[in-house]
């Protein structure tokens, strides 16, 4: 059996910073966070859509660029928002056993979010560690058209 930290250690930490996320995996934890495409094509890691309950920005993810959003600080934390390159070089430089859950939010499940997804897994060697979960059947389908070997979860109750 595998153990999840949902967006990492909330208890001790803001969901989906980067000390939620390494500290889970310090403690042997696997992973399940969020991503979401920024303006100009990249991952945030963040489950809303907009900054609003995490920093106070009334943003949308989708409207700024990984640059402007990683000076964003969460609110009652010196913590900033992180990008997925930035988890995925830390779990790179610090290998864990657990595997990690990849939660890729709906709005992002576009053809470009998609080929961002395999260019990760290439990059990064991901296959291994890794699982892309709750997508859309479609959405599921072209990203292992796009990529076989990239492992992908349903939800029971989203596969119909």
């Amino acid at each position: 059996m595998q153990i999840f930290a949902h967006r990492g250690l909330l208890t001790e930490f803001p969901e989906n910073s980067f000390s939620a996320l390494t500290e889970a995996t310090k403690r042997g934890f696997g992973l399940e966070t969020d991503l979401r495409l920024t303006k100009d094509n990249d991952f945030a890691i963040i489950h809303d859509e907009s900054f609003l309950r995490l920093t106070g920005v009334s943003q949308m993810v989708s409207e700024l660029t990984l640059v402007e959003l990683e000076q964003l600080t969460y609110l009652s934390s010196e913590e900033k928002i992180v990008s997925f390159r930035r988890l995925i070089e830390w779990l790179k430089a610090n290998p864990s056993k657990p595997k990690h859950a990849i939660h890729l939010k709906s709005d992002s499940q576009t053809e470009s979010g998609l080929k961002l997804i395999v260019r990760y897994w290439q990059e990064f060697d991901l296959y291994q560690d890794f699982f892309v979960f709750d997508l859309t059947k479609a959405a599921a389908a072209r990203l292992k058209t796009l990529d076989p070997k990239i492992k992908v979860a349903y939800i029971v109750s989203d596969f119909k």
